[in-house]
């Protein structure tokens, strides 16, 4: 309980300095804290909302959070939700870059690109994590076939899956191939996009320190710095899936524990990310160590 308020808390705030403390610039103001957002949503998913527990051997897993405990929204739906909001808090950092990008090349007049490329990025945006959801929905088995799949294929759990009464199943399809593949496909994309520009910002990082003053340019930097360094910790997002893949690749013993601690690690991306915003941001530095 402590680690969740800590984790709210450091949240709220960081929430808090951007919206007030953060220099008016428009469409990354806004993608930064919606980044944030998502983070702080990230936390409330692990621990409060949906609670996502693995029941290993099976490809399967129960919810134990708030809204399968009292609501009783089906397990499936929970975990698809929680993914596609995962995918959309990358992409929100992959615009927090690309806006920057952009920032700085409109006060160089160098690689200035159209509004007409950035709608159609925010229509990819949109429907990305809703097109993930459709489809992993697609991937699990239909709830009132779930115990006669287990009753068949996996006899020796049939009573203990009996106990839960809110749980998915998953089984290898055509579905799971065109996630999989979507994933890939994503990632690599996100990488790219992120390499290519990460690169030309600091090329025109260069030239910009001729043609402002020193406070802009350090307020720039910052910004850059910032968003590399948040960009390091969604790698603990990322933990969790890479796990679960790993497992159900080698049948690693123990399994359970060790995708219950991917998970604990997973849900350690808000307060690491809020931190990393914090310290590495100027303002928001200098303000709080006034």
């Amino acid at each position: 309980m402590i680690d969740f308020l800590t984790n709210i808390l450091e949240g709220v705030i960081t929430i808090l300095l951007i919206i007030f403390k953060h220099q008016k610039e428009g469409r990354y103001r806004f993608y930064i804290l919606l980044f944030q957002i998502c983070s702080a949503n990230s936390v409330l998913q692990y621990t409060v909302f949906s609670q996502p527990m693995p029941l290993f051997p099976i490809l399967a897993g129960y919810c134990e959070g708030f809204l399968a405990t009292y609501f009783g929204i089906w397990t499936h739906y929970l975990i698809g939700l929680q993914l596609a909001s995962m995918a959309f808090q990358v992409e929100c950092l992959v615009f927090c870059f690309a806006i920057k990008h952009q920032n700085i090349a409109r006060v160089i007049n160098y690689h200035v690109v159209s509004d007409d490329v950035y709608w159609t990025g925010v229509f990819f945006f949109i429907v990305t994590p809703i097109i993930a959801y459709l489809v992993f929905h697609q991937a699990g088995l239909k709830r009132e076939d779930q115990m006669d799949f287990v009753k068949s294929r996996y006899p020796e759990y049939y009573d203990e899956f009996s106990k839960f009464s809110n749980f998915a199943i998953y089984e290898f399809n055509l579905w799971c191939l065109l996630l999989a593949v979507g994933a890939s496909i994503g990632s690599v994309v996100c990488g790219l996009a992120f390499l290519v520009i990460t690169i030309d910002i600091f090329r025109m990082l260069k030239d910009m320190q001729k043609k402002v003053s020193a406070a802009s340019f350090k307020m720039y930097q910052s910004a850059v710095t910032s968003l590399l360094f948040q960009f390091g910790t969604s790698a603990l997002l990322l933990v969790p899936l890479a796990c679960f893949v790993v497992v159900i690749m080698t049948n690693f013993e123990d399994t359970q524990v060790f995708i219950e601690v991917t998970l604990a690690i997973g849900a350690l991306h808000p307060i690491v990310n809020a931190i990393v915003v914090t310290l590495t941001t100027s303002i928001y530095r200098e303000y709080l160590f006034k």
